[in-house]
C-alpha cells in the first residue's frame, strides 16, 4: 500500500497514516493492520528523517503549488504528519510492535513540542497570520469593491 504524495506535497504521508489508523480503530481489522504495518513503519521513518534534515525540525519547506500557493512550511503538512504519527503509535501497538510504538511515541512527543514552539513563536509575532498575508487579503477585499 502506497504512502507517497506528489512531489512537494508532504500531507499525503500523514493522511495515509491517519486513514489506516482510523480504519483499524473502527473495524478492529487486525489482518489489515498487519498487512499495512510495513508501509506504516516506512512512513514514520520518512517523517523522522525529513524532520531531522529540516532546520526547524518540521515537515520540509516546500513550494507545493496547491491551493496554499506558498513556499515554506505548510501548516497542513505538519498537522497531517502529527495526526498520522498518533495513529502510527496505535497501529504499532495493535500489531505487537512495542519497540516501534515507543519510538513512534517519542517522535510524536518531540514533534508536538517542536510544533508548539514554532507556532507560539510565529503567532506571537503575527497574531496568527503573516503581515504580508494580511496586506494581500486587505488589498483583494478593497479592490473588489
Amino acid at each position: 500500500m502506497a504512502t507517497s504524495s506528489p512531489r512537494g506535497q508532504f500531507d499525503g504521508v500523514g493522511q495515509v497514516l491517519w486513514a489506516y489508523g482510523q480504519h483499524c480503530a473502527i473495524t478492529r481489522d487486525k489482518d489489515f493492520a498487519d498487512a499495512v504495518y510495513p508501509s506504516v513503519a516506512r512512513a514514520v521513518d520518512w517523517i523522522h528523517q525529513a524532520r531531522k534534515r529540516d532546520p526547524l525540525h518540521l515537515m520540509p519547506s516546500t513550494r507545493n503549488g496547491d491551493n496554499e500557493d506558498i513556499t515554506g512550511h505548510v501548516a497542513g503538512h505538519n498537522f497531517w504528519a502529527f495526526d498520522g504519527l498518533d495513529n502510527a503509535v496505535a497501529l504499532a501497538k495493535a500489531t505487537g510492535h512495542a519497540a516501534d510504538a515507543d519510538a513512534d511515541q517519542h517522535e510524536y512527543d518531540d514533534f508536538h513540542a517542536t510544533l508548539m514552539q514554532v507556532l507560539e513563536r510565529v503567532t506571537s509575532k503575527t497574531g496568527g497570520y503573516t503581515v504580508e498575508d494580511c496586506r494581500q487579503l486587505r488589498q483583494r477585499r478593497f479592490h473588489r469593491r
